[in-house]
């Protein structure tokens, strides 16, 4: 099977390691209120203090497990009715537990991690040398 379809990623040999397709429409919002969100925030897009931005959360899979290493991947967005300018493609992993933390908080997590192996490194320590203390006092 060749790589031509809307969300694929090829392998080297342009063969489909991973085949997706997701459809999403674009929520609705009418000329008036566009046009005043526009007259609001010009300000700020004229004087670059923002860009502007537009969400659209397509979710590409869930409980993902990883295929292995792929040396070469692509992502191709299509659409009939929209015209594409200065588009960022930005892609967000909803982590949990652990690897949350791990992800947005690295430094703190670290610490954390190094003080609790500390800690109980130090209770085994002190465990051990009471069990010592006591052999030695028999």
């Amino acid at each position: 099977m060749r790589a031509e379809s809307p969300f694929c990623l090829p392998d080297a040999a342009q063969f489909i390691v991973v085949l997706h397709t997701f459809q999403f429409t674009v929520p609705y919002r009418s000329t008036l209120v566009r046009f005043v969100d526009q007259l609001l925030m010009m300000p700020f897009y004229l004087t670059h203090m923002i860009e502007e931005e537009f969400h659209v959360v397509v979710k590409f899979a869930s409980n993902y497990k990883d295929p292995g290493l792929t040396r070469y991947g692509r992502l191709t967005l299509e659409s009939r009715n929209l015209v594409w300018s200065r588009v960022y493609l930005r892609f967000h992993a909803q982590l949990s537990n652990i690897r949350s933390w791990m992800y947005y908080w690295p430094i703190s997590t670290f610490l954390t991690m190094v003080s609790f192996f500390f800690v109980c490194t130090h209770i085994f320590l002190l465990i051990m040398f009471i069990r010592f203390l006591r052999r030695k006092r028999r």
